[in-house]
């Protein structure tokens, strides 16, 4: 590992191509700082993608009867021959496909629920088949949960914590580090036109200075000098006179 590591801080001690032993530049100083910033920025946008894209991949729907038990309700496995139950309860569980333009992780979705329960049962608000997803301020968020703890369906056991996601790290470091090298050599171009805008902005003030030292100004801020022939500094900026 550590002769990784000493390869890596070789190939960086070269970006110049000039030596080895470089010296600390602007040019390398924002080499540096653009390599971390894009490290960055990569590993943003690949866990941007992955919160926010999401493909369906596979959903099951699990039916439980409603049973009241000492004031509180049990769900049990569906069964048309029960005749004690009070109401039932439809489960949905959902599993999708994080990421893009790769899968970069698996998600089990929040499971949706629909019930139907009869009209003198207080705990529920009104009957409703439309799905809804369960939260834990919910009546039924308990016995849901406990059903799917207890169900057979792995999906199901699963599902009972709630939203869960499986990231898969080595297509996720992958992802990332594509984007990181992506974003890097776009990055190099804007470093070179950075500079060169300094190289002409800086030719263009060293002109400037010349023309002052001609005109005997300061080459700073291109105050008169005439009769400080023995001034040893700008008395308008405090420029050392040379």
């Amino acid at each position: 590992m550590f002769r990784y590591i000493r390869r890596i801080r070789r190939w960086h001690r070269r970006l110049d191509y000039q030596s080895a032993d470089r010296r600390r530049t602007k040019w390398t100083t924002r080499v540096d700082y653009s390599l971390v910033l894009t490290a960055i920025v990569a590993f943003l946008i690949i866990l941007v993608l992955q919160m926010t894209v999401e493909r369906p991949n596979t959903s099951m729907t699990l039916t439980f009867d409603a049973v009241m038990e000492d004031d509180r309700i049990v769900l049990f496995k569906s069964d048309s021959s029960r005749d004690a139950r009070s109401g039932t309860v439809h489960v949905l569980l959902e599993t999708s496909k994080a990421g893009w333009p790769f899968t970069t992780a698996d998600v089990i979705r929040d499971p949706r629920i629909s019930w139907s329960f009869s009209k003198d049962i207080e705990e529920i608000d009104r009957p409703t088949q439309t799905l809804t997803p369960l939260v834990d301020s919910m009546e039924l968020a308990s016995p849901v949960r406990r059903a799917l703890e207890e169900s057979t369906q792995p999906l199901a056991n699963e599902s009972a914590r709630g939203r869960v996601v499986n990231t898969r790290l080595f297509i996720f470091s992958l992802m990332a580090c594509i984007t990181w090298v992506l974003l890097w050599i776009t990055c190099l171009p804007l470093l070179g036109l950075i500079g060169v805008g300094e190289g002409v902005a800086g030719g263009y003030r060293s002109l400037q200075r010349r023309k002052r030292r001609k005109m005997n100004r300061c080459q700073r801020c291109g105050y008169d000098l005439k009769g400080l022939d023995f001034a040893a500094s700008c008395p308008e900026c405090g420029e050392l006179l040379t």
